[in-house]
């Protein structure tokens, strides 16, 4: 058995006495684990800063446990955005999130 960590084209060789067994090497696609909050990440300037009634943006990157891009959406992500407290509640603010089906969600 073995556990791969790293996305990508492998090719497993099989040997008995030096010589590849029959049809060795056997070509190994490895894909994505399923992704891992602890390692998405997300930039742009709407994380650092916003102007009062104008849009503000940011990227979220989907990653697994082991730091591989996925390869395409699905993943859902929820924006919840805490603001100055107003009336003793804070405000509450939800974003949009656009999945564009290659690991990136805007």
């Amino acid at each position: 058995t073995y556990t791969a960590r790293r996305t990508g084209e492998y090719d497993i060789h099989v040997t008995l006495c030096d010589y590849e067994i029959q049809r060795s090497p056997f070509p190994l696609d490895v894909y994505p684990a399923p992704s891992n909050p602890a390692k998405c990440t997300m930039t742009g300037e709407g994380t650092r800063m916003a102007v009062a009634g104008e849009r503000a943006t940011f990227r979220i990157k989907a990653m697994d446990e082991f730091g591989n891009i996925q390869e395409e959406g699905g993943d859902y992500f929820a924006i919840l955005i805490l603001g100055p407290e107003t009336n003793e509640e804070p405000e509450r603010h939800t974003a949009q999130v656009v999945d564009n089906q290659d690991s990136t969600y805007d």
